[in-house]
């Protein structure tokens, strides 16, 4: 875990504060991170002016209590953090925008901000965060407990689910946690019947191959002592075969690697990744290779085409 030495994590004044703060206290600890940043972006911290003058002898600046009130809620969680130094700042402007910029100013390994189902209508603001930010991020959901047991991890064999997996067996091994399993999904292609076979007969060959490509994988992926338990299945869309196997057994975390600018703006803007953030209500832990991330106004074109 020694990758993630800078840590943000996003405050939003909500219920869901309290599980973020677990977790950030959780990975600073695995970590050993010096250093832990906590960001309140308010798109207006101006009181009214009719509140101002009935109550201005009593009311502080809001920014000094929206500050105050994150040092109260990350006071009991990083108690025993004694090596590790508290920074909280509280500002105005655009969350995304705001969160990017300083996810590039501190050079942020790990960005740690809220996950889960978005309400009807609402936009997604996980997802806008996933697309655009150069570091990891781990979605933490709200009444999430803080505590983490059983990790899943999705693959598809490529470099991006090998740096997951060696992320997560890192995680793994720091927690004494014995095994981390490993799923793959598989389909069949479409037009099947042109090569003579029935579907579960060419279902079966395309599992013979995830496994031959597993041993492959798995034979050049650092892991250490942590066991790695592999399982496929067929499913036409990963995102929900990730899904169900979370809620059949209760996994805890679910860890993913998000792909770069090499892998095409369709696959980084609909990925499998986007799903299961909107879909799980578990941590979910996008792993991103710095090197591979899109910069913002790369970003913000390809969008622009696309609208």
């Amino acid at each position: 875990m020694n990758s993630y030495r800078r840590i943000l994590v996003e405050m939003n004044s909500h219920e869901q504060d309290r599980a973020l703060v677990l977790y950030a206290a959780l990975i600073t600890r695995l970590a050993r991170a010096p250093k832990t940043y906590f960001l309140n972006v308010a798109r207006d911290l101006r009181i009214p002016a009719a509140v101002m003058q009935d109550y201005s002898e009593i009311l502080e600046p809001v920014g000094d209590f929206i500050a105050q009130r994150m040092r109260n809620q990350a006071e009991l969680p990083f108690a025993h953090h004694a090596e590790n130094v508290l920074e909280f700042e509280v500002c105005e402007g655009q969350p995304v925008g705001e969160l990017i910029s300083r996810v590039r100013q501190m050079a942020v390994d790990l960005l740690i901000v809220g996950g889960g189902v978005p309400k009807k209508g609402a936009k997604c603001t996980a997802i806008q965060v996933v697309r655009k930010v150069a570091c990891s991020v781990l979605f933490v959901p709200e009444n999430s407990p803080g505590v983490i047991s059983r990790i899943l991890v999705a693959v598809d064999f490529s470099d991006y689910s090998r740096n997951a997996v060696e992320v997560a067996a890192t995680l793994a091994d720091a927690l004494e946690i014995p095994a981390i399993t490993l799923l793959h999904a598989y389909s069949v292609p479409p037009r099947y019947y042109k090569a003579g076979r029935t579907f579960e007969e060419f279902a079966g060959t395309m599992q013979r191959n995830a496994r031959s490509n597993y041993e492959s994988f798995i034979k050049r992926t650092d892991i250490g002592n942590v066991e790695a338990i592999p399982l496929f299945t067929l499913a036409k869309k990963p995102g929900e075969a990730i899904c169900k196997q979370v809620k059949r057994d209760k996994f805890d975390l679910v860890v993913l690697g998000t792909r770069g600018r090499k892998a095409g703006v369709s696959l980084l803007l609909r990925s499998v990744t986007e799903n299961a953030i909107k879909a799980l209500d578990v941590p979910v832990l996008a792993v991103k290779q710095k090197k591979d991330a899109w910069g913002l106004l790369e970003v913000l074109k390809h969008e622009a085409r696309l609208s």
